[in-house]
């Protein structure tokens, strides 16, 4: 048995190892939403409104592209979808927070409710947790994190300099039909 076989269950891993449309791995997507909201929160917490502000737009973005790396694994989605509640709760409480703006709390109070909603739902149909959180960027160890990037530098780069050959969005959607 490999190393990829006992870190992590194999629908999880055929879910990060997707490909989106600009060919960009789940797994980058996930890192990069991650490190924009860790600085984000930390902005806020360190009272920058500006530099918070300029960091929602990155966490924002990668957290609407995670949802485009997965089209197959359900509770995936749905957990993709908790985190976009959670990404556009953190957004509206920092602006309430920030600028006083009062009427952003029922944003937020009603993003945890559907982000809840989500998770619970998203839970009842995996029927495995480890599985589900496995994908989740807070859950994984970094052991797992460094396995995965040296899989992906194993993989070469092409002349180009590209991993694998080049498509476009057209040619990957002919594909899947």
């Amino acid at each position: 048995m490999n190393e990829q076989t006992i870190s992590r269950p194999a629908a999880v891993q055929a879910a990060n190892n997707e490909k989106s449309c600009i060919h960009v791995s789940r797994g980058t997507v996930d890192i990069l939403n991650s490190l924009s909201w860790f600085f984000m929160d930390a902005f806020w917490m360190l009272q920058l409104p500006k530099a918070c502000v300029c960091c929602i737009v990155p966490t924002a973005v990668t957290g609407i592209a995670l949802l485009f790396t997965n089209k197959k694994n359900r509770p995936l989605m749905l957990m993709d979808i908790s985190t976009n509640c959670w990404i556009w709760m953190n957004f509206f409480w920092i602006l309430q927070d920030m600028w006083e703006l009062d009427y952003m709390m029922p944003y937020v109070k009603i993003l945890t409710i559907i982000g809840i909603v989500c998770l619970l739902v998203a839970v009842k149909m995996s029927g495995d947790l480890s599985e589900l959180f496995a994908h989740f960027g807070p859950f994984r160890s970094p052991s797992e994190i460094t396995a995965n990037m040296h899989r992906q530098a194993r993989r070469g780069k092409t002349a180009a300099g590209k991993t694998g050959p080049a498509k476009t969005c057209a040619h990957a959607r002919k594909k899947q039909i």
